[in-house]
């Protein structure tokens, strides 16, 4: 079947098809930890004070000093849509708000609303000063992929933590995990021993108790922000007391290999074939994944009542290509524009895919 790609520029079909509207931005109220996208670094801000440590302990703690007196309202916000800390509040001096960010080959402190002295040094409106150099710091390509799973609510971290919904939690560890800079080591240690005992549940097809799991990863897993450790240090029981862990070890494996988890909820790829949705959790309803980078091209992907019923295909190669979705999916419809009537194809057809061109699937049907 020839699949002519869209018009650039021209109507629906150069627009995206599937979108994700919900922006992961997060706040807590008073005094945080929390990481910055696209480092391995964790800030923990204090009214008054910012430590800086590396996850990936290739140096000690920084500290820098804020001169206000008397703060009060303090609301830190991580802004997972453009990668910055924001952090914002009232002194005696009057209303203040500031932004930690990355310009280009470090991290600088930004000063957005009021005057601020960091260690003796005064920073008038609109001023940065430089918090660390990234220059000895490997570059870091932003990962696109983004999952919605239908929750809209306000993102304060204390809700979040009472509410204990998959929902909200898995798109927001996805996404932070998939913008830090970490490499993953061949053992694993600490809490993300428990991933081993999640890959034999997925096998299994224990979807409640991949859910149990991730909870408990979870909850002894995080603080602050989205801050992971590998320790049980508020004493959840899910690893033994007397645990150890090597000088060396990275925090922020658990949230990378906990991405690596929740994208084989939605989507595997193996060898000429790519698996859909065959390890959907029974709490995901609805929900979107979309910019899913595979050796195929980029898929985006959106479900309802717990089954498929949109795809959509950019290739990057000509080949063929083979999908395994829901047991109760028997076939499907794929069509060059939304405006044509399509071909509808078995389930278990080989479809021939060329370069550079755009599928659109639906029509899933039982």
């Amino acid at each position: 079947m020839a699949i002519h790609p869209f018009p650039k520029g021209k109507g629906l079909l150069a627009q995206k098809m599937i979108k994700i509207f919900k922006k992961l931005i997060l706040f807590k109220n008073f005094k945080t930890s929390l990481i910055l996208p696209k480092t391995s670094l964790e800030f923990t801000i204090f009214p008054t004070k910012i430590e800086i440590r590396d996850k990936e302990k290739k140096f000690e703690k920084l500290e820098y000093f804020l001169d206000f007196k008397s703060v009060y309202n303090l609301k830190i916000f991580l802004n997972l849509e453009k990668y910055f800390i924001k952090v914002r509040g009232f002194s005696k001096e009057g209303f203040f708000n500031y932004e930690i960010a990355l310009l280009e080959d470090s991290v600088n402190l930004i000063v957005k609303k009021g005057d601020l002295s960091i260690n003796g040094k005064i920073l008038k409106n609109k001023k940065s000063f430089l918090l660390f150099p990234l220059k000895n710091f490997k570059s870091f390509k932003e990962n696109p992929e983004n999952i919605y799973l239908g929750v809209d609510k306000k993102m304060d971290m204390e809700s979040i933590k009472k509410r204990e919904d998959l929902k909200e939690i898995l798109p927001v560890w996805f996404k932070l995990a998939n913008n830090v800079l970490v490499e993953l080591p061949k053992k694993l240690e600490g809490i993300a021993t428990l991933f081993e005992e999640l890959e034999k549940l997925l096998k299994k097809g224990d979807k409640k108790g991949v859910e149990t799991l991730f909870l408990d990863i979870f909850r002894s897993g995080f603080y602050g922000i989205f801050s992971p450790r590998l320790l049980d240090e508020d004493h959840f029981g899910v690893i033994k007391r007397d645990t150890k862990i090597s000088k060396n070890s990275s925090d922020l494996i658990l949230l990378k290999k906990g991405a690596e988890f929740i994208r084989k909820l939605f989507f595997e790829e193996k060898k000429n074939r790519v698996e859909i949705l065959l390890n959907l959790l029974p709490s995901f309803f609805s929900g979107r994944f979309v910019d899913i980078e595979s050796s195929f091209g980029i898929f985006d992907l959106k479900w309802s009542k717990k089954l498929l019923k949109e795809m959509v295909l950019k290739s990057k190669i000509d080949g063929k290509i083979s999908f395994k979705f829901q047991s109760k999916i028997k076939s499907f419809r794929v069509r060059e524009t939304k405006r044509e009537k399509g071909t509808i194809f078995k389930s278990s057809s080989v479809l021939n895919i060329k370069k550079e061109k755009i599928y659109l699937f639906d029509r899933f049907q039982k």
